[in-house]
């Protein structure tokens, strides 16, 4: 179901949360977590494919985007007026919170919705810095008898792990891969939604800056800008 405006949530204002998922096997994931946390706190949206590059398109070109619109009415926002307090206190939601998975895919999709963000309503960032933010979940969990299950966020990460074991001649356990959040089970999903402020990574918007490194990476006019930066 497409989350909608909830009036319960006016009685949660600064903790309720919108969930974007990357597709109906993440919505699941997420149902599955939210069984362990109050229901009235959150909301859940799947996106499905790439989310719109809005960066330099119209308003009219972004309204008829059906999950761009959605999206923006989901979340209370008017678009390109100047916040006050008492506006950003009276949206629906305090957070937005992106599930997505934690591949390089997942990370653009992730910033794509940063991107609505600060394209529609630069000034509620201004406001709420702390408005946007990602489920962080493991790409590897390794279990070696005898020691808790080991979760890490990147190939990087594991094979600096495996390397330090390896010199220290320790077992490297079983290593699962988790290339998505479809792949994970509801028993999973409970477990890190019980340790959710530990999954939570928050996307601080810094103003000016924030909003130039989202132009050098969604502006279609700056691709020499994104050479020079990946170089």
């Amino acid at each position: 179901t497409v989350a909608k405006y909830d009036p319960a949530l006016v009685l949660h204002k600064g903790t309720a949360t919108l969930l974007v998922t990357e597709g109906d096997s993440a919505k699941n994931f997420a149902t599955a977590g939210l069984s362990v946390v109050s229901r009235k706190h959150f909301g859940v949206y799947p996106i499905r494919g790439k989310f719109l590059n809005v960066r330099g398109e119209t308003s009219k070109t972004i309204l008829d985007n059906k999950e761009a619109l959605e999206l923006i009415r989901i979340l209370g926002i008017q678009m390109h007026v100047t916040y006050t307090e008492d506006m950003a206190r009276a949206l629906p939601y305090a957070k937005l919170m992106v599930m997505s998975d934690q591949d390089v895919d997942g990370s653009h999709i992730a910033g794509l919705l940063y991107n609505l963000i600060d394209v529609c309503a630069p000034s509620l960032l201004a406001i709420r810095p702390g408005f946007l933010c990602r489920f962080a979940t493991s790409l590897i969990r390794v279990d070696v008898p005898g020691e808790p299950t080991i979760g890490f966020y990147s190939q990087s990460e594991y094979d600096e792990w495996c390397t330090t074991r390896n010199a220290e001649r320790k077992s490297l356990g079983k290593a699962s891969y988790f290339k998505g959040l479809g792949t994970s089970s509801a028993a999973l999903a409970k477990e890190y939604f019980g340790r959710l402020a530990s999954h939570t990574i928050v996307v601080t918007h810094q103003g000016p800056e924030s909003s130039e490194a989202l132009d050098m990476a969604f502006n279609r006019k700056r691709a020499e800008d994104r050479k020079r930066f990946l170089i």
